[in-house]
C-alpha cells in the first residue's frame, strides 16, 4: 500500500472538471479547472462499441447529448457527431465528448486525473493499454470506482496508478463494525492507496485520523458549500472533490 503525501492543506479535485459553471467532463470544463488553480480533476470512464475510452458520466446521452441510445452502443464516430455542450447554454455548443488521452494531453505537468471507472472488466482493460501509451510520471494518475472488485481488480493490472475506493454508502457496512476498522481493512485487502468517501454525518477528525494512520489517504466528495468545506478542513482530508474548484483554491 502507497505512503500517504503530506499536504499542509486539502489538494482541489475538480469535479468533471469545473462542472459547477462548465459542462461536465468536456475539454473546456477540464481546462477551466486548470486555469482557476485546481490540482487535479476528475473524470468518468465509459468504452465506446469500438474500445475507444471515452469521458462521460451517464451510460446513455440522454441527459447531457440529448440522445437516449447506450454509449456502448456508439462507436467512438457517431460519439463525435453528438453535442456535449449545448444542455448547458449555446455558448457552449460544439463541445465533444473526450476521450481519455485527450483529457491527459490536457492535463498540466505534475497535477492529478482521478479516474472514475464507470464500466467492468473491458472497460478496465482498455484503460490499461490506453495508460501504457503514455508518461505516467508527468501526470499523478488516480483510479476509482465503486465496485470493490473492478478496483481490486485494477490495483492489480495497473499497479503504477494509484487506486482508491470509492465509497458512499454507509449503511453497507458489516453491523456493530467500527467504520475505520472496517474500510481499513478493505484498503489492506486489495492493497489499495484509500479511499474517496462521500461527504455525511460519517465523515469526522477521527475517521480521518484514524485512516491516515494506517496509511490511507481520504479523499472526499462532492464539496460545494462552505460548511460542508469547513469540515473537511477540520477533519483533516487529504483531498476534496468540488463543482466549483475556484471557490475553494481561492480559500
Amino acid at each position: 500500500m502507497g505512503l500517504r503525501l503530506h499536504c499542509d492543506s486539502p489538494r482541489i479535485i475538480a469535479h468533471r472538471g469545473a462542472s459547477g459553471d462548465f459542462p461536465e467532463n468536456t475539454l473546456c470544463a477540464f481546462a477551466e479547472a486548470w486555469r482557476v488553480g485546481a490540482d487535479g480533476v476528475e473524470c468518468d470512464l465509459r468504452r465506446s462499441a469500438d474500445g475507444e475510452v471515452v469521458v462521460i458520466h451517464d451510460a446513455d446521452g440522454r441527459r447531457t447529448l440529448g440522445d437516449d441510445r447506450a454509449i456502448r452502443d456508439l462507436t467512438l464516430k457517431a460519439i463525435r457527431t453528438l453535442d456535449a455542450g449545448r444542455w448547458r447554454g449555446h455558448q457552449f455548443a460544439g463541445e465533444n465528448v473526450p476521450t481519455l488521452l485527450e483529457v491527459l494531453a490536457q492535463t498540466p505537468q505534475g497535477k492529478e486525473c482521478v479516474l472514475e471507472l464507470k464500466e467492468g472488466l473491458e472497460l478496465l482493460e482498455c484503460v490499461d493499454v490506453a495508460l501504457r501509451s503514455i508518461d505516467l510520471t508527468r501526470t499523478r494518475i488516480t483510479l476509482i470506482a465503486f465496485d470493490y472488485e473492478v478496483i481490486a481488480e485494477a490495483r492489480r493490472r495497473i499497479p503504477q496508478a494509484r487506486a482508491l475506493w470509492l465509497f458512499g454508502n454507509y449503511a453497507q457496512r458489516e453491523k456493530n463494525v467500527c467504520l475505520a476498522d472496517w474500510l481499513v481493512d478493505k484498503v489492506k485487502s486489495a492493497n489499495l492507496h484509500g479511499v474517496d468517501l462521500g461527504f455525511g454525518l460519517a465523515i469526522s477528525r477521527e475517521l480521518v485520523r484514524q485512516l491516515r494512520r494506517e496509511a490511507c489517504e481520504v479523499y472526499v466528495y462532492t464539496i460545494n458549500s462552505k460548511p460542508d468545506f469547513s469540515a473537511c478542513i477540520d477533519a483533516g482530508v487529504d483531498a476534496i472533490t468540488s463543482d466549483f474548484p475556484a471557490r475553494w483554491r481561492a480559500v
